[in-house]
């Protein structure tokens, strides 16, 4: 829970405007880095809180929510797989769920199918420094643009008339 900030933002508005921490939100685990010495460690930082969820994963948890930082908005579980998916990874869906259940990840979109997911740029922030730590950045970097590149390649192709116009807005939907 992040309500151990709001105290930190109060004090934080008292030296500058709402527009500045607005401004240095874009870092928020950088600047929300001192919080209130009677809290546990774990909630003194939003660094520490993510960093002690982070912790309590098990070993595949951790490498697919840090692979799943690549995605700046929304993905599919499809995405999902073809981008983070290897040999070395167990079962894509039930960790998803697990990512999911432990409020990591959010399912947005519910009505729609397939259901399309979502990481808050904070985790997704940490998820990158970890798959920096992990050396992985570039290796899931080049599966994501490969995996895009040929998706619309693909559509493209295929597509003629109407069906060109319905390729062109999929297209438009995942170009965050």
């Amino acid at each position: 829970p992040l309500f151990p900030y709001t105290t930190l933002f109060r004090s934080r508005i008292n030296i500058i405007s709402p527009k500045s921490i607005l401004e240095r939100l874009s870092d928020a685990l950088s600047f929300l880095s001192h919080g209130a010495r009677d809290l546990p460690e774990r909630q003194r930082t939003l660094r520490a809180t993510i960093q002690w969820s982070y912790a309590m994963l098990n070993p595949e948890e951790k490498r697919l929510f840090s692979r799943l930082s690549v995605f700046k908005g929304r993905f599919t579980l499809d995405t999902e797989k073809n981008i983070c998916n290897d040999k070395n990874t167990p079962d894509i869906f039930l960790l998803t769920e697990s990512l999911l259940e432990k409020s990591l990840i959010r399912k947005i979109d519910s009505e729609s199918d397939p259901a399309r997911f979502t990481m808050l740029k904070t985790l997704r922030e940490f998820g990158r420094e970890e798959l920096d730590r992990l050396e992985e950045r570039k290796y899931i970097q080049d599966r994501y643009v490969a995996f895009f590149l040929d998706t619309v390649r693909s559509m493209i192709q295929s597509a003629v008339g109407a069906a060109r116009e319905l390729a062109l807005q999929e297209i438009e939907t995942e170009l965050d």
